[in-house]
């Protein structure tokens, strides 16, 4: 577990990608098959998140959160 400056960084920098992620509309279910356009603010801000995730800078649970807020779909409990 990760503790002090460095956990409080990560907080921070978790804080600020979940503040940068634009809020989307949901996506109608007809359109989920379809490759996003290049250089979907969408797509960008769903790696960037992925990306964070990957380094351990967010967790599974902060990531998550997150991806739902960005998708606009309801954000399910912690467990």
């Amino acid at each position: 577990m990760v503790t002090g400056r460095i956990a409080a960084r990560q907080r921070a920098r978790a804080a600020q990608a979940a503040a940068a992620a634009p809020t989307a509309a949901p996506v109608a279910p007809a359109a989920l098959g379809a490759p996003a356009p290049a250089g979907d603010p969408t797509t960008e801000a769903l790696r960037q998140l992925a990306q964070l995730h990957e380094q351990g800078v967010l967790s599974y649970a902060e990531f998550t959160a997150a991806k739902q807020r960005l998708l606009g779909l309801p954000e399910t409990p912690a467990s």
